[in-house]
C-alpha cells in the first residue's frame, strides 16, 4: 500500500509544530535560511524538543557555509537536511559524511524540461540525495506534474501545492514526499490548523484512491492470469 509523506515546511513555533503533527504531518521542516520564516538555533532548539521521535524534522538551507550547517546539526536535533541554493554534488556528499544525515535537493523545473528531459536532469544534478522538484522555491508555482510522472527515483514534489490541488498531484505524479508551506498559513510564518487539515485529508484520500485502482488491477491480473 502507497503512503504519500507530507512536510509542512516554514514551521516557526512550538504550538504550530504541535498542529501540523497532530493533523498527521509526517515531517516539518525548519527553515534557517533567510526568509519570513526563518527560525534561529535557540527557537529550533525548542521546536525540535517538542516533536515526537516518529516525526522527522528537516533543516533547510540555501547557499550557506558548511561549517554552519553541520553546527546546526549538532545543536538541534535534524532527521534531514534540505539544500534550495547553488550547492554542488561534493558539498551534499560533505554534508552526509559530517553529519550521518540524508540529503534533500531543490531541482528548479521549468518551461525548458519535458519529460524525456527531467530524470536525466535529476541523475546528472541531484545525484545521492533525494531530489525535491518545484519551480519557484517558495514563490507558490506550479509546474506541469505530468513531467515527473514515471521517474525511476522517488522525489519529493512541490511548488503551489494546496489543500485543493494537491490530491490531482499525487493522482499524476506519484511522489514519494509532498512539500507544503504557504497555502497552510494564516500569514507568513505561522500555520492555520484548518488549512494543514485539509492538505493531509486530501493527501490521504488521494492515496486511498490509488491503492484502491492498484488492487483492483491487480484483481484483474489474477483473472487474466487464470484464463
Amino acid at each position: 500500500m502507497s503512503r504519500t509523506r507530507v512536510k509542512i515546511c516554514g514551521i516557526t513555533t512550538s504550538a504550530d509544530a504541535q498542529t501540523a503533527v497532530e493533523a498527521g504531518a509526517d515531517a516539518i521542516g525548519l527553515v534557517f535560511a533567510e526568509s519570513k520564516r526563518q527560525v534561529t538555533l535557540a527557537r529550533a532548539h525548542e521546536i525540535a524538543a517538542t516533536v515526537a521521535a516518529m516525526v522527522s524534522i528537516v533543516g533547510v538551507w540555501m547557499d550557506q557555509p558548511l561549517e554552519e550547517i553541520i553546527a546546526a546539526t549538532r545543536e538541534t536535533r535534524l532527521h534531514a537536511i534540505q539544500l534550495h541554493g547553488r550547492e554542488s554534488p561534493n558539498f551534499w556528499v560533505a554534508l552526509r559524511q559530517e553529519t550521518g544525515l540524508p540529503i534533500i535537493k531543490r531541482l528548479a523545473v521549468g518551461d525548458w524540461d519535458t519529460k524525456g528531459v527531467l530524470g536525466p536532469r535529476i541523475s546528472k544534478n541531484v545525484r545521492g540525495a533525494l531530489p525535491l522538484l518545484d519551480p519557484g522555491a517558495g514563490d507558490g508555482r506550479t509546474f506541469d506534474w505530468r513531467l515527473a510522472a514515471g521517474l525511476r527515483c522517488r522525489f519529493v514534489l512541490s511548488g503551489g501545492l494546496t489543500p485543493q490541488n494537491v490530491g490531482e498531484a499525487i493522482r499524476i505524479a506519484r511522489p514519494f514526499a509532498v512539500d507544503v508551506s504557504s497555502s497552510v498559513e494564516s500569514k507568513p510564518g505561522r500555520k492555520d490548523a484548518r488549512k494543514m487539515r485539509m492538505f493531509i485529508e486530501a493527501v490521504r484520500q488521494a492515496d486511498l484512491e490509488l491503492n484502491a485502482r492498484a488492487n483492483r488491477v491487480g484483481k484483474d491480473d489474477d483473472v487474466d492470469n487464470r484464463a
